[in-house]
């Protein structure tokens, strides 16, 4: 008989809704908040420029990606446009606007230098200087610039964030140093000739995390550092050149202290947490199951690497701004055009890739396009199956007017996996997944006074997942699995921040979200041999529900921060969370926070953070493959994390932290004992449910980096603990990792470059399986205590070396990358067979399979 069940939040109903249109509401909040939207946007600036102040055009000009440098000296604020000019190219509009007043542009690759007309020098024998410094992302800033030369320097121009011009050089050869905190020392030879200006392009190669975010001014720096001792910012450089499977940004963060995975999947455990406790936010929104292969192991994400600028990552203790996740929060932003028209073009074993940005419309407008197809189906052997994966990101960002900006982005990934474990059919296991996820948000962003700024952004979410399963093993399993879901979401939040006279930083926000959903789910398994001797495992297991839940999600926060004395800065936080997606009443919390920042000195900082957080279930998270039809209570978790950060000179940091996370009014969760590969896993006879009572994860960690010079190194050293409490008794979680130790090295020998790095850490907990006989003298097999058993340790060693060769009008670069280079064997899963001996007694054979063997990897890259 068909069993279906109604989650739409009335108690006792069991029919399915008759909707002609079950998502209608949806759309009908969506419009609301595109009205809401337009209500809060401001009008469109004028194109005019007569009468403008140069320096304000070009300002705006910078603002929007394009290059333009000039020094205070020559651009005076009474300076302004005498007549409208007739270019239409930004470039073509300030030589106009420049030329009456006797200057004009000096171009250098897409930069363009404000120079007078004649630029001469004030001796013959001498020269100028010009140098630039090019970072991703663009926005760093240059405040802790140090530039030193053999031959004394005079004080330079400053033209731009990092473009500095020195002039009355002495003809000749020098050598520059140049250092940037979080960045590779550069040295230069540099040839000065007399009357002309010499020019040095700089790209100082990041370390591998860069600790503090230093974007703002000077008059708001304290007040805007960050606050929690847990976070870590990389930027895109880092990101790529880390030598991670299929250049997935996500994989970074698995390099971090703190982080636990397996190596196939690029999902991340942070601090004991699952890997569902983990936000992923791209440009204000948070993203809805970003990854490829979702239905086995998550093994990409949807994110292109080429297309970032970074990613600011947490591994606890993040702002009461973010909230419904208890573990983890990364921030990624998308990077800016550079110049008015870049393309990349990239071809890998994992990926195809092209990618597309620029600006137009004056330069008022800048766009980015990516699109990926990924390359595994080529690869692959047929007979084990066709992973074809595929993901497009579209961003349009326009000043609507100097102080206001708005953006357009669309995220779409889709799959289409068909996955075999064996080519024989009658010992077989296999997966036919189909699903399209489409991602789209609007995000407004306005300044309305120098102190006052927010930040709204528009949401709707679809994913539709269509999962067939069959597996044929007479001997032990047989069943199948039809899984159809659907799932959307429309989101509308707002954010404020306040800047208050006095030294006060006030921020607060709202957030109001429906979402719904359909489920329809059947499975059938028959067990035989070794799984039909399961102790208390029926020989057979059948499941049909249906589903049709939706319900409400709002939140609102409020946080002060602000100075205690000179030395220290504390931020107080409260946050509220209510959802409607149970069945008998509301779920809502509030959530405190309080995060302190203590400077010992100018390279010494101590941080202190506590809060609680709440993680409700989604929408997309009903458990119907395992039989459960309700969504349970918000889990929670208190955080506590204490920190020391110290810089040795310029080149050396360290870190040490030490964390406590108590977890309880936890979910249940269903794991499967002896293989978490399994590509149906539901089904397994190994599957079972655990009931925690509570958890709790405690640990240090220590980091130590070295960023100067060619080589820059870096370590860090985790010891940590993760436990439940079962039935009375702690039981380690299966991503427990007592000791883990992560390093790795960067080397940089002119247009060639190195990075090789290696994860070393305690083996993850297994089970054993025991093997009885009941009273007749049959053989009965029965789990051991879970997870009291260890596997061998696990290690591996990963390298990526690329170089980089000018083709033309543009640039090569070509890499090779092994993943575990070593090609060691690390064991993830536990297999078992009943067999008899020649005297006809039965005894149990065991085999382990392994993580990921060695994968290479050749690829290349062409921007132009």
């Amino acid at each position: 008989m068909r069993r279906t069940v109604n989650l739409s939040g009335e108690t006792g109903s069991t029919a399915l809704s008759n909707q002609v249109n079950p998502f209608g509401s949806v759309h009908r909040l969506f419009l609301i908040g595109l009205c809401f939207f337009a209500w809060t946007a401001s009008a469109v600036a004028s194109d005019t420029f007569a009468g403008r102040s140069i320096n304000g055009v070009l300002e705006q000009y910078r603002s929007e990606g394009w290059s333009f440098a000039y020094s205070s000296n020559l651009i005076k604020p009474s300076m302004l446009v005498r007549a409208e000019p007739e270019s239409i190219d930004p470039a073509g509009i300030v030589r106009e606007i420049l030329m009456p007043y006797d200057l004009t542009l000096l171009q250098i690759d897409e930069l363009y230098v404000v120079v007078r007309t004649e630029d001469g020098l004030v001796h013959a024998n001498q020269g100028s200087l010009l140098l630039i410094i090019r970072i991703v992302p663009p926005t760093t800033n240059m405040d802790a610039l140090s530039v030193t030369a053999s031959v004394p320097l005079p004080e330079p121009l400053a033209l731009g964030n990092g473009i500095l011009k020195f002039n009355n050089l002495d003809t000749g050869e020098m050598e520059i140093n140049i250092s940037l905190p979080g960045f590779v020392t550069e040295r230069r030879t540099v040839h000065i000739r007399p009357g002309n200006i010499s020019v040095i392009l700089a790209e100082p190669a990041p370390s591998l995390w860069d600790f503090e975010k230093v974007t703002v001014t000077t008059s708001r720096y304290r007040l805007q550092r960050e606050l929690s001792a847990s976070v870590f910012h990389i930027n895109q450089r880092a990101i790529q050149n880390m030598p991670d499977l299929g250049d997935d940004p996500m994989r970074s963060a698995q390099r971090l202290p703190g982080a636990a995975a397996g190596g196939i999947s690029s999902k991340t455990h942070f601090r004991g947490g699952a890997d569902d406790e983990v936000a992923i936010v791209l440009n204000g929104h948070q993203l809805l199951d970003p990854f490829h292969v979702r239905n086995f192991q998550n093994i990409f994400s949807a994110v292109d690497v080429r297309a970032i600028s970074g990613m600011e990552v947490y591994t606890g203790g993040f702002p009461v701004r973010y909230g419904d996740r208890m573990s983890g929060l990364i921030l990624i932003e998308t990077m800016k055009p550079v110049k008015p028209r870049q393309t990349e073009i990239g071809f890998s074993a994992y990926n195809t890739s092209f990618l597309s940005a620029g600006s137009f419309s004056s330069g008022r407008f800048d766009w980015l396009v990516s699109a990926r197809r990924g390359n595994l189906d080529l690869v692959v052997n047929k007979e084990f199956g066709e992973p074809d994966y595929s993901d497009f990101f579209f961003e349009l960002a326009g000043e609507l007017s100097p102080k206001t900006t708005l953006s357009l982005n669309i995220l779409l990934a889709s799959d289409r996996v068909l996955i075999v474990t064996d080519d024989e059919i009658d010992d077989q296991e296999r997966s036919d997944s189909r699903a399209d996820n489409s991602q789209f948000w609007l995000r407004l962003e306005n300044e309305w006074t120098d102190d006052l700024s927010s930040t709204t952004v528009l949401s709707f979410d679809s994913i539709h997942n269509d999962r067939m399963g069959l597996v044929i093993d007479p001997e032990a399993i047989v069943g199948f699995v039809d899984d159809r879901r659907e799932t959307k979401i429309v989101t509308l939040r707002q954010d404020w921040q306040w800047f208050v006279h006095g030294g006060y930083l006030l921020q607060w926000g709202i957030k109001a979200q429906h979402a719904e959903a359909d489920y329809r789910y059947q499975s059938t398994v028959d067990y035989f041999g070794i799984n039909a001797v399961y102790s208390g495992l029926p020989v057979a297991i059948s499941r049909d529900l249906a589903a049709t839940p939706d319900g409400d999600t709002f939140a609102a926060y409020v946080s002060n921060r602000w100075r205690l004395g000179s030395w220290a800065i504390m931020e107080l936080g409260l946050r509220w969370d209510k959802q409607t997606f149970q069945d008998t009443n509301s779920d809502s919390h509030f959530s405190p926070r309080l995060s302190v920042l203590y400077t010992l000195n100018p390279k010494t900082d101590l941080r202190l953070s506590w809060g609680r957080y709440y993680q409700f279930q989604g929408i997309q998270e009903l458990q119907v493959e395992d039989g459960v039809s309700r969504f349970f209570p918000a889990q929670r978790a208190d955080q506590l994390i204490v920190g020391i950060q110290h810089r040795f000179g310029d080149a050396y940091l360290f870190r040490a932290e030490a964390f406590s996370k108590n977890m309880e009014r936890l979910k249940p969760r269903f794991e499967n004992l002896f293989d978490p590969l399994s590509i149906l896993p539901e089904i397994q006879s190994d599957r079972v449910r655990i009931d925690p009572e509570k958890a709790r994860a405690r640990g240090i960690e220590l980091y130590l980096e070295k960023t100067s010079g060619s080589l820059s190194w870096w370590g860090a050293y985790s010891l940590s603990k993760v436990e439940d409490l079962v039935n009375g008794s702690n039981v380690a979680r299966g991503w427990d990792q007592r000791h883990a130790l992560q390093a790795g090295f960067s080397w940089r020998p002119g247009d060639w470059q190195l990075d090789i790095a290696a994860g070393v850490h305690t083996g993850w907990p297994k089970t054993d399986l025991v093997l009885g006989f009941d009273s007749s003298g049959e053989p009965v097999v029965t789990p051991g205590p879970r997870n009291a058993a260890r596997y061998a340790r696990f290690a591996s060693v990963d390298v990526r070396a690329s170089r980089k060769f000018q083709l033309g009008k543009g640039t090569l670069a070509v890499f090779f990358e092994l993943t575990n280079a070593l090609n060691r064997r690390n064991p993830c899963c536990s297999d078992f067979d009943l067999e008899e001996d020649s005297a006809g007694i039965s005894f149990l054979e065991k085999n382990e399979d392994d993580w990921l063997p060695l994968l290479p990897a050749l690829g290349f890259l062409y921007e132009f």
